[in-house]
């Protein structure tokens, strides 16, 4: 496995990169107007747009999965509900939602903007949507099952979390052999090259 930081530059790129929902999280903060309430990492940020616009000048092919999609899109539409449940001490969106309906409502509106706005900057990014096969001959030969299988065993294995281990497993199976990712669990796994923060 391979480790490339945001800032280096290296002589031979990666051709084909998997993004992983954080360095789409990243990307869309260095350039959008919108910001997450709960994101931090400006600088990290800055550094992952500029390896971002390295690589498409060297022709590296940037891919994403519906499955990190829908992980960025849940952060954006969640972000501002979830720090202010977190200000006022609850549970989490469900109670915010159940104790100040009308609170809920405006973060929830704010939140649908902010997903729309990265849908625009997502569209207008250039990365390449990566799907797997719909043929299904028995439920052993369908790519999910294979992936699956493949991702409880690098959840096994290398003690990843669950969505980071099935990020692994699809960019794999997909033949992709890099992911940009801040996530520095994924730099345990050896069968995929990581571009990262740090």
């Amino acid at each position: 496995m391979a480790k490339i930081i945001f800032t280096d530059r290296p002589v031979t790129p990666p051709p084909i990169i998997y993004c992983d929902a954080s360095y789409l999280l990243d990307l869309y903060q260095a350039n959008s107007r919108v910001r997450l309430s709960s994101y931090k990492f400006a600088g990290r940020a800055t550094d992952g747009h500029g390896f971002y616009l390295w690589g498409r000048l060297h022709a590296v092919r940037f891919v994403v999965s519906m499955l990190a999609l829908e992980e960025v899109y849940n952060a954006v539409l969640f972000s501002e509900i979830r720090l202010e449940a977190s200000r006022r001490s609850l549970s989490g969106w469900k109670q915010l939602r159940a104790t100040d309906a009308a609170a809920f409502a405006a973060l929830l509106s704010r939140g649908r903007t902010s997903v729309q706005s990265f849908h625009r900057f997502f569209g207008g990014l250039g990365a390449e949507l990566i799907t797997v096969g719909r043929a299904v001959l028995s439920s052993d030969s369908f790519p999910a099952s294979r992936i699956s299988k493949y991702a409880r065993v690098l959840l096994d294995k290398f003690e990843l979390d669950g969505m980071d281990a099935y990020h692994i497993a699809l960019a794999r199976f997909c033949g992709v052999p890099c992911a940009a990712t801040t996530d520095s669990d994924w730099e345990r796994v050896p069968t995929i090259d990581v571009v990262t923060a740090a």
